[in-house]
C-alpha cells in the first residue's frame, strides 16, 4: 500500500512530500515500512558530504601507505633535477612491462629518486610496490634464525612480501659484502620474481665487475645474469 506523505526536513526545516510503502495489515497497518527525515535536496547533500569524507580517508589511507614504502627523503623529487636519461626512462615505463629498470652509476646522481619515482608511478595505478635495500636485506636474512619468534617472523614475512610484490625497488645491491645466506636468499628472490615476470628495479653505484668481485663465483654470475636480462640497464 502507497499513500502520500507531508513532512518538515530536519536539515533545512521546509516542506516536503512523498510517496512512502506502508504495511497493508498487521499491528503496523498504514504505517511507513522506511521513514524519509530530510527532503531530497539535503539527502543529495549529505550523500554527497560523506562520498567526499570517504574520499578523503581513502587519499589519507594511501599517503599514510606510501610513506610506510618510501623513507622521507625521496617523497619530494623534482624530476627535472634528474639526469635526462632516466626522466625518460621514468616517462617511458610502466607498471604492464615484466622488466625492470636498473640505475648504475656513481653516487649523488640520483638513482634512488629515479627509482622511487618509478615505483610510485606504479603505486598510483594500484600495483602493490614494496622496497628494500641491500643493508636491511642482509639484517632481514640475519633474523631469519634469530632467537626471538617476533623477529623471525617479521623476517618472514618482509622477505615473502619482497618476493611476491608486483613491482619491487632493491636498493644499494653491492652495497656491504652479502653473507652467504643472504646470497642464497638473493639468487632465489631474484630467480622467482624473474621467472614470475615480477619487475625489479634496482640501484648500483658499482658495475658489473665490481659487483661481481664481491659475491662468491657459485652465485655472483647467476645474479648478475639474471638483473641483466631482466632489466634495462642505465
Amino acid at each position: 500500500m502507497m499513500k502520500l506523505v507531508a513532512k518538515i526536513c530536519d536539515q533545512c526545516g521546509k516542506h516536503f512530500e512523498y510517496e512512502s510503502a506502508c504495511w497493508e495489515s498487521g499491528p503496523r497497518a498504514g504505517r511507513e515500512i522506511l521513514s524519509l527525515t530530510s527532503c531530497l535536496d539535503c539527502h543529495e547533500a549529505r550523500c554527497h558530504e560523506y562520498e567526499n569524507q570517504n574520499r578523503a580517508l581513502k587519499s589519507h589511507h594511501r599517503v599514510e601507505l606510501w610513506n610506510r614504502i618510501c623513507p622521507p627523503q625521496y617523497r619530494s623529487t623534482d624530476v627535472l633535477l634528474l639526469p635526462a636519461t632516466y626522466r625518460d626512462v621514468i616517462a617511458e615505463w610502466t607498471p604492464e612491462t615484466s622488466s625492470g629498470i636498473g640505475f648504475v652509476g656513481s653516487a649523488g646522481i640520483g638513482k634512488t629518486r629515479a627509482a622511487f619515482l618509478l615505483l610510485k608511478k606504479s603505486f598510483d595505478t594500484g600495483v602493490p610496490c614494496q622496497y628494500i635495500n641491500a643493508v636491511i636485506f642482509n639484517e632481514l636474512v640475519v633474523q631469519m634464525f634469530s632467537d626471538s619468534k617476533e623477529r623471525r617472523h617479521r623476517a618472514l614475512d618482509t622477505l615473502h612480501a619482497i618476493r611476491t610484490s608486483r613491482v619491487l625497488l632493491f636498493d644499494d645491491l653491492g652495497k656491504g659484502k652479502l653473507t652467504e645466506r643472504a646470497e642464497t636468499e638473493l639468487y632465489s628472490l631474484l630467480e622467482h620474481r624473474t621467472s614470475r615476470q615480477l619487475p625489479t628495479h634496482w640501484t648500483a653505484n658499482s658495475n658489473g665487475e665490481e659487483l661481481l668481485s664481491r659475491m662468491s663465483p657459485d652465485r655472483g654470475e647467476p645474479i648478475l645474469r639474471r638483473l641483466a636480462e631482466f632489466s634495462r640497464i642505465v
